[in-house]
């Protein structure tokens, strides 16, 4: 899903501006000059019957000149309704229009919240045997029953170890804090979209959102992410409800609730492009067993030690299956990082937290990528950033390190 898993010893919506009056056709003097005729009796009035049958004729000729200026009239009237008309619906109506997603979706002008899918989302690639129990174990114990209130519970929700890190929220928000100024801080101002792709129970968005507050002042930030796994997203709606409405005395924020949806971080169809003032990810889950050599084998512990025994073989052959499975695991990681590229605005960042080194660098963690392979992936996958890559240690695991990248600006 790509929360954080411990190492085994985690357009813009723009209002259309209103039309602006354009000036009357009609013209002025002629409508006064209309509407000051006066016309009598003794203008048709005529004994002698040829005259009277030119006077007819020359009658005729009058009418119909004198039809003009009124039929103008009429029709600069009608168009001047028009114009109204349009600049009253173009200064009033604020309705959704269509950003760029996947599947067309559109966002609300008032709240920009997009549509979750309503359709289910196919397996994950990850999402093998006992992967994800790290992360339901967390979440049973922070699911309460309906009759239970959350509000009176909150105190110990934030002191209990949450999506698979071992710690709770108070103790990351501590070992974060200086990292989280020092980039999420940089790139920030008050009232900006914030997305983390896999956001689990949404504590780290809260986190985020809270030291930013207290550090730098920067407010009204607004949270949107997803996450895989659906009790994860029911908790992170819940708990990011009660936080953001003000409900609770014990966490005070002026965040507010986006659109958090169940979703595959490698294929955010429903989510728009070029949106986000910043995009990040607390950890990719890597792919374990990435060739299915272990699939009859169900156990997460067991697929890693067959994998770190073919890291340490030195039959060639098993070597080269340990390269491929390395391959895979980062065209796993380079699906992943694309999508948080493409919802990213132009010129704004992109962070992924926590990066675990390759198993058979790491084999105490779980998998991931070395420091060397993002240069490479940037013209690999053509990613649409910069080539500045700003890396740094991760303050709470040993050999993990954190990563930001910058999306080009649009003029590029």
């Amino acid at each position: 899903r790509g929360d954080q898993i411990s190492p085994k010893n985690s357009p813009t919506i723009v209002d259309l501006p209103a039309r602006q009056s354009k000036p009357n056709p009609c013209d002025e003097d002629e409508v006064h000059n209309l509407l000051g005729t006066n016309f009598t009796n003794d203008d048709f009035n005529d004994h002698d019957y040829n005259n009277r049958m030119h006077s007819s004729v020359q009658n005729r000729q009058f009418l119909l000149k004198s039809m003009i200026p009124i039929m103008r009239l009429t029709v600069c009237t009608i168009l001047f309704a028009v114009i109204l008309d349009a600049m009253f619906r173009g200064s009033t109506k604020k309705g959704p229009i269509e950003v760029h997603t996947q599947n067309n979706t559109t966002i609300s002008g008032s709240n920009f919240n997009y549509l979750c899918p309503t359709t289910e989302i196919k397996q994950s690639l990850n999402d093998k045997t006992d992967f994800f129990e790290w992360y339901h174990e967390d979440n049973d114990k922070h699911s309460l029953p309906e009759s239970h209130n959350i509000v009176s519970n909150i105190s110990s929700f934030l002191t209990m170890p949450f999506d698979g890190w071992g710690y709770n929220f108070l103790e990351l928000k501590k070992l974060r804090k200086r990292w989280k100024v020092e980039a999420f801080g940089r790139n920030l101002k008050s009232n900006d979209k914030i997305y983390e792709s896999a956001c689990g129970e949404g504590l780290n968005l809260l986190m985020t959102s809270i030291i930013l507050e207290e550090k730098l002042g920067i407010e009204n930030l607004t949270l949107y992410g997803n996450d895989y796994i659906e009790q994860s997203v029911n908790i992170a709606n819940q708990f990011l409800d009660l936080v953001t409405e003000n409900k609770s005395t014990i966490i005070e924020t002026s965040a507010k609730k986006g659109s958090i949806c169940k979703g595959d971080s490698t294929h955010l169809n429903n989510v728009p492009s070029d949106f986000f003032d910043l995009v990040y990810t607390g950890y990719i889950d890597p792919i374990v067993d990435p060739l299915d050599i272990d699939e009859d084998i169900n156990s997460t512990d067991y697929k890693l030690d067959n994998a770190i025994e073919r890291c340490n073989s030195s039959d060639p052959l098993v070597q080269k299956v340990a390269v491929r499975e390395q391959a895979v695991q980062e065209e796993w990681f380079a699906s992943w990082i694309s999508e948080m590229i493409r919802i990213a605005a132009p010129g704004k960042v992109i962070i992924i937290e926590e990066t675990s080194l390759p198993l058979c660098f790491s084999t105490d963690d779980w998998g991931g990528v070395s420091r060397s392979w993002w240069e490479k992936a940037i013209h690999k996958y053509k990613w649409d950033v910069t080539k500045d890559i700003l890396m740094r240690d991760s303050s709470v695991f040993d050999l993990r390190y954190h990563v930001m990248l910058k999306k080009n600006d649009a003029a590029k």
